[in-house]
């Protein structure tokens, strides 16, 4: 079963917006919170559509929350390097919805709310394995210089709506019927 991903961005993070920006800049031993207005976001090539098509093409829906029916959102945060790479991939937030009550609820409590921890982990778990996989970037400046800066990018993960029996039947007959 094809899962739906919706991968969503700020405007921020594809536009490369640059007035009044905050941004994290950091050398291997430090890290400093800076405002500044001359500060430029990293860029994915492409654009929305090239993260799209990255996340269609890598994204794999965990099949424990698949079982499930396990839906959810994962904030992922990580740096891009002024070489372009990304590193320091991690999952700022993650919020799960839409499990089968029925299939969980069969479950003790105690194995509930381990499964609950276990879908967070898995879904950002993926959400870094696809990060990771990501061409290098067009890294983010500073004061016109080149700069190691944060990002985050949110995960949607989404099961897809299946057809009505009748609907999928509907349009079978209406292809036998056209070809007569």
């Amino acid at each position: 079963m094809k899962a739906t991903i919706i991968v969503m961005l700020s405007a921020a993070l594809i536009l490369g917006a640059t007035a009044k920006a905050q941004d994290v800049v950091s050398d291997t031993t430090t890290t400093v919170n800076i405002t500044r207005n001359d500060t430029v976001q990293p860029q994915f090539p492409g654009g929305d559509d090239a993260i799209k098509a990255h996340f269609d093409k890598y994204l794999k829906y965990p099949k424990l929350a698949q079982k499930y029916g396990v839906e959810g959102r994962v904030i992922m945060q990580f740096f891009v390097e002024p070489d372009g790479t990304v590193s320091h991939i991690s999952a700022r937030d993650c919020k799960l919805e839409n499990f089968e009550d029925a299939r969980l609820n069969k479950e003790p409590v105690a194995r509930q709310k381990q499964l609950k921890v276990q879908f967070a982990l898995i879904l950002a778990q993926e959400g870094a394995r696809v990060i990771h996989k990501m061409p290098k970037w067009t890294p983010g400046r500073v004061g016109g210089e080149l700069a190691r800066v944060q990002s985050s990018l949110p995960v949607v993960f989404t099961l897809p709506v299946e057809a009505p029996a009748d609907s999928v039947a509907q349009a079978d007959t209406t292809a036998i019927e056209a070809e007569k």
